[in-house]
């Protein structure tokens, strides 16, 4: 095929010069892209710590005038989006090639502040394109290729790492360098903030969080505890004698469900920690045994602190926690982060994050993880649970608990009433599982004698079951235990245990509804 004479490509480009072209934009990545945007503009700022270097191909031609546009079009794409808390980039050199995920770490970390994402930019291809021939005479533009790598600090874990060639251009389009800053910045909003893949959509208090995580229930012999929790309600817990304990000073023993959430019963180990650790425990151990408190999954602690901060709701710091097994010489290094709020018109409820967690990973592919985990022994109940369902928090003050939790749950709540319980209820959606507000309507009943004795605080949760069946066998040989009530939450077929039997704590045994949770 003959090439075009140069006075063929002369009369082209003075043609060129009368016809304008309409540009179109590419983009093509390769490898693992962000699956969500690194943030939006009503979500809270995400602190970034943002690491850049060239690595122009051997002939690339000007070198130091198109570094000198990468670095303005990657401030350009900070200045551009207020949801990014971004220190200013720091340039890395490109002699000692392109660093581990653990060298980026370890840079971030240098750096003294904290970040919610460390993101590397390698830039490979910065600059104006022209392709002159057949079967378009000319077709031109501009290209940038970029490899972008996004760490989640707090987890290790890679969110993406791709290669991305943009182009701006087509037929008949001819571009010099004068856009080549904003290019950059246009291809990086491509890369850092795609629209969301189709699919689940993160929380915005608990991100890629599993919902309720945990219900801590308070017992005053554990020994004696777990031998109720697992011989005769059917849960799955360690043997006798095994527990893992925590430095404030308690000693728990655990039992894991398949949706990813526990019950954790607590004892006080050590006295005189936890009364400087935590003396509410003593206090509620004092009225007995119950559900203590309860722990929200979040994939990100600062990120979840952030938004409680803008709620109003006065949130600590994230602190770390460990968890010392008989196997451990000493106490391991931090397992968790948690947040406590001080101003949640009294709503025991405090959110968790686990550092060797992959969140996203678990998040993309729920259905076939917990078909996994259902299926796995590690998960496999005496009792058939899947896991907790709901969490129902005896409230005197139904609105005032109802202005928090519709903020922290970005759900309107639905209402019901609960004749077993002697409550109307109000419940809010939390990712797969729901929080249940109860306000007494019966002076004689469960709801308004709890308040009475205990004041607000969790009267109980819902456990969702394979079989209730098999339930219903065990609580035959457990005295006092109400059996089949009929209808009191939305669910299926349920059996209720009243807290007197259950350590403190009522449980609604319940088969499943509409399908997996």
């Amino acid at each position: 095929m003959a090439l075009p004479t140069p006075s063929l490509v002369a009369a082209a480009l003075a043609f060129l010069a009368l016809l304008a072209g309409c540009a179109t934009t590419t983009t093509s990545p390769s490898g693992t892209p962000l699956r969500q945007p690194l943030c939006t503009a009503d979500g809270p700022r995400v602190k970034v710590a943002l690491f850049w270097m060239p690595r122009w191909r051997a002939d690339q031609k000007e070198p130091a005038l198109r570094e000198a546009l990468a670095k303005q079009g990657i401030e350009q794409f900070i200045a551009r989006h207020g949801c990014l808390d971004a220190t200013a980039p720091r340039r890395l050199p490109g002699d000692g090639g392109v660093p581990s995920n653990a060298a980026l770490l370890r840079l971030a970390a240098a750096g003294g502040a904290h970040a919610d994402r460390v993101v590397l930019v390698t830039v490979r291809e910065l600059g104006p394109r022209l392709v002159i021939g057949l079967p378009v005479l000319v077709e031109g533009g501009t290209e940038v290729v970029v490899d972008v790598r996004v760490l989640d600090p707090s987890t290790s874990s890679v969110l993406a790492d791709a290669s991305t060639r943009w182009r701006n251009g087509g037929a008949f389009v001819v571009k010099g360098v004068d856009s080549l800053e904003s290019d950059l910045a246009d291809a990086l909003e491509a890369v850092l903030l795609p629209v969301a893949v189709p699919g689940p959509r993160p929380d915005p208090l608990l991100g890629m969080g599993f919902g309720i995580d945990h219900v801590v229930i308070a017992v005053r012999d554990l020994e004696a505890a777990r031998a109720l929790f697992r011989d005769r309600l059917g849960f799955k817990l360690p043997a006798a004698g095994v527990a893992g304990r925590h430095a404030s000073g308690t000693a728990n023993a655990s039992s894991y469900f398949a949706n990813q959430s526990y019950l954790e019963l607590l004892a006080v180990d050590d006295r005189e920690k936890v009364a400087a650790n935590d003396p509410g425990l003593l206090a509620f151990l004092e009225k007995g045994p119950g559900a203590f408190a309860a722990a929200l999954s979040t994939s990100s602690a600062s990120a979840t602190a952030a938004r409680l901060e803008a709620l109003g709701l006065a949130p600590t710091a994230p602190s770390p926690g460990t968890v010392q097994r008989a196997t451990d010489a000493k106490p391991p290094p931090p397992k968790w982060l948690t947040v406590e709020m001080r101003e949640a018109a009294g709503l025991p409820l405090f959110f968790i994050q686990y550092l060797r967690v992959d969140y996203a990973d678990i998040f993309h592919h729920w259905d076939e993880g917990y078909a996994q985990a259902r299926a796995a022994p590690y998960y496999r109940q005496p009792n058939g649970a899947r896991g907790v369902s709901a969490l129902w928090i005896a409230v005197p003050d139904l609105e005032a608990a109802s202005k928090t939790l519709q903020a922290l749950s970005s759900s309107p709540g639905r209402d019901y009433r609960c004749p077993a319980l002697g409550a109307d209820v109000r419940e809010f959606a939390l990712v797969r599982q729901a929080i249940r507000l109860l306000r007494p309507v019966d002076a004689g009943g469960p709801t308004a004698r709890f308040i009475a004795e205990r004041g607000q605080g969790i009267l109980g949760f819902s456990v969702e079951v394979e079989r209730l069946d098999d339930v219903a066998g065990r609580l035959r040989d457990l005295p006092g235990s109400t059996g089949d009530v009929g209808p009191c939450f939305p669910a299926g077929r349920s059996l209720l245990v009243p807290g007197a039997l259950a350590g403190g704590a009522w449980i609604e045994f319940h088969e499943p509804v509409g399908g997996s949770r």
